[in-house]
């Protein structure tokens, strides 16, 4: 057998999230007799041993600055309306230029040891991204997230190293397009995967949702995502009373938590259950590391991001097992879910578009049970993993495919 290809994959993110799960679905379905692989990252231990085998060689790697100082930035600097999120992004640059340039220096002694053939710098690693400008390694630079400023001069030189740029949605593609440089390679979009989870029987089904619901024969509503003020699981909250005053029988899962931007939101969604006496409809679950029999247990999965988002990974896993998803109307979400076809879309800062579309679905069970259908068949066939890893493997070959093709010629 031929000499694999060296591999190595960089994520920066530091806590459980999107990103991760996209990079192990990747791993899982990448043809391992081809690559071999290593992937640094910074996410403890205990996520990694839930994603990732032990055969993925695993190098953890930790910025000191990391997107949660952005986060703290823009929420100190929010009276200043946008000009405070650019002032945010601006100070956060160079405050993590100086910060990690160890980070940037320990990267470096890993690649140099590895000595890749290609890097595959995921979910918006600009750090690493630095690296292999300078240091020359051939990388591909894949986007999870979105551009919310013009490009500095340093940072178009770097992209413009890139061999070549994913996109995980159309709607990111379009923003990153926006402030394109004419040297920078073509952004590929490829569509984040979501393999089709293991189908409960009756029993098993039964089983769990009475092990979270209890044993009432409720209409289960479900929210997933990390308990972030801009997921909307507050949203959610607020029209889940409207509908609930007309339909008692109905129970609000809410699973995730807090994570790593703190517990303020949390506690405050647990403090607004209790004051609306909703505490005997509404169930926590917290952070659940297998989450698919929960999706099989919900009659309707809720996407309720009250900021455009770049994909909205749950609105896939809960079509694919078999939830009938109503979705948020910003970023990526229109154009995973048609409308009236494979889901409902809704405004979440509207209630009143929220409560109908949830009101909807209670009172119309065959519709619920044609848009699950629908929704279902539609992931599993253009979200399987197999077809993102294989995707993927194309552009890793167009990248180190002789000549570069760069626009500039060089």
């Amino acid at each position: 057998m031929s000499q694999r290809f060296k591999l190595v994959l960089v994520d920066q993110a530091v806590a459980f999230g999107g990103s991760i799960v996209v990079l192990a679905h990747l791993l899982k379905f990448l043809d391992r007799d081809r690559y071999s692989c290593v992937l640094i990252t910074a996410m403890p231990q205990d996520v990694l041993d839930t994603l990732f085998d032990s055969s993925v060689r695993i190098v953890r790697l930790k910025p000191a600055i990391d997107y949660r100082s952005r986060s703290r930035m823009a929420h100190r600097l929010r009276w200043l309306g946008p000009l405070g999120t650019r002032l945010g992004a601006y100070c956060f640059t160079a405050l993590s230029f100086a910060g990690n340039l160890s980070y940037r220096w320990k990267l470096w002694q890993v690649l140099r040891r590895e000595r890749p053939q290609l890097v595959h710098i995921n979910n918006n690693c600009f750090f690493s991204a630095e690296v292999c400008a300078l240091a020359g390694y051939p990388y591909v630079f894949h986007y999870h997230g979105l551009l919310d400023i013009p490009l500095p001069a340093w940072r178009r030189w770097v992209l413009s190293r890139a061999a070549r740029f994913i996109s995980i949605s159309h709607y990111v593609t379009r923003t990153h397009e926006r402030h394109r440089d004419p040297r920078f390679q073509p952004v590929e979009t490829i569509l984040n995967p979501a393999p089709k989870p293991v189908d409960l029987g009756p029993e098993q089904l039964a089983t769990v949702k009475k092990q979270w619901i209890g044993a009432r024969d409720a209409l289960v509503m479900g929210i997933f995502g990390r308990l972030v003020g801009w997921k909307g699981q507050l949203e959610f909250l607020r029209a889940f009373e409207k509908v609930r005053q007309r339909f008692p029988d109905i129970v609000a899962l809410i699973v995730g938590d807090a994570s790593d931007l703190g517990k303020d939101y949390e506690t405050s969604l647990r403090n607004w259950v209790v004051e609306h006496k909703l505490a005997d409809s509404v169930v926590f679950a917290g952070y659940i590391s297998d989450v698919g029999p929960l999706y099989q247990i919900c009659d309707i999965v809720v996407h309720a991001s009250i900021e455009p988002e770049p994909f909205g990974l749950v609105i896939v896993e809960a079509m694919s097992a078999g939830a009938a998803v109503v979705a948020s109307s910003l970023g990526a979400a229109p154009e995973i879910v048609a409308d009236g076809v494979t889901g409902l879309i809704a405004d979440p800062r509207s209630p009143t578009q929220l409560e109908e579309a949830l009101t909807r679905l209670v009172q119309d069970a065959p519709l619920r049970r044609q848009l699950a259908h629908a929704g279902k068949a539609h992931a599993r066939r253009v979200y399987a993993p197999e077809k993102f890893a294989a995707a993927v493997e194309e552009i890793y070959r167009s990248a180190t495919s002789p000549p570069s093709g760069r626009p500039d010629g060089s």
